[in-house]
């Protein structure tokens, strides 16, 4: 019995996806308290699917898919940002239209591809199994630089999470 619950554990790519399980675990669990704070917590979802058209379009350009989703990101953040500044849009209304826009964006771009490729959609749900070294090295490095900035920053983004002005 004790063998069905540690052999999966003896395969690398097993080890490779707790240690990213892990490491995201701690820097969003960290970052998660000022979200929910801040009564963002629908914006985590919506940075997640946002990114898709940057994936999509760093895949069919050949670059890594990492920088697509970066900037999609950066784009994603801005565009809400922007949106939820007229007092008439709530913070969810700004969040759900753009996070909508962008995974539309994404899915008419994997869908105008005359040649499908099943590599860009299994991009939208992942592989958690597939998970790289090279992937670990820049989450850890990434996770880093969040709870850094998030300790550093912690009474400031407190005073924010409660007064945004």
């Amino acid at each position: 019995m004790i063998e069905f619950l540690t052999e999966p554990w003896s395969y690398a790519f097993m080890q490779r996806a707790f240690i990213e399980i892990v490491i995201i675990g701690l820097a969003t669990g960290l970052i998660g308290c000022f979200v929910v704070l801040r009564g963002l917590a629908f914006i985590g979802d919506a940075l997640i699917h946002a990114v898709f058209p940057g994936v999509v379009l760093a895949t069919i350009l050949g670059y890594d898919i990492m920088l697509g989703a970066f900037i999609f990101g950066g784009a994603t953040a801005l565009a809400i940002g922007l949106a939820s500044r007229n007092r008439r849009v709530s913070h969810d209304a700004a969040i759900g239209v753009v996070f909508a826009a962008f995974f539309a964006l994404g899915i008419v771009m994997v869908s105008a591809r005359r040649s499908y490729t099943g590599e860009i959609s299994s991009l939208l749900f992942g592989n958690i199994l597939a998970i790289s070294e090279r992937s670990i090295v820049i989450t850890a490095i990434l996770a880093i630089i969040v709870c850094a900035i998030a300790l550093i920053c912690k009474r400031v983004f407190i005073l924010i999470a409660f007064d945004r002005t």
